[in-house]
């Protein structure tokens, strides 16, 4: 997984990336993917950034889910109590943070 956090680091240089869902939350099962999300400050479109999140891990061997957000994106859904949003960022487990500058695993 760190592979995949330095390689989505390199191409995005996010402020943030988060694993939520099932790896996340301690139950995946065979059929669980690894869900992903990049929060990015670009002025790229969305999909833009995600297909570059998705070409950085081509080489991928499980799958894996990547949503790519800006920081004004995720502020606007938090402050509409969007509660997917506000259960990744409660649940979820941060693998990078460029505020302390560390990759986390």
């Amino acid at each position: 997984m760190q592979w995949v956090v330095n390689r989505l680091v390199d191409a995005l240089h996010p402020e943030k990336i988060i694993l939520f869902g099932s790896y996340a939350y301690g139950k995946p099962n065979a059929d669980s993917d690894v869900d992903l999300l990049v929060i990015a400050k670009s002025n790229e479109r969305i999909s833009v950034l995600t297909g570059n999140a998705y070409r950085a891990i081509l080489d991928k061997t499980f799958p894996i889910d990547i949503l790519v957000r800006t920081p004004q994106w995720m502020a606007h859904r938090l402050q509409l109590n969007d509660f997917f949003i506000h259960d990744v960022v409660k649940r979820g487990r941060v693998l990078y943070d460029s505020a302390s500058s560390a990759r986390l695993d």
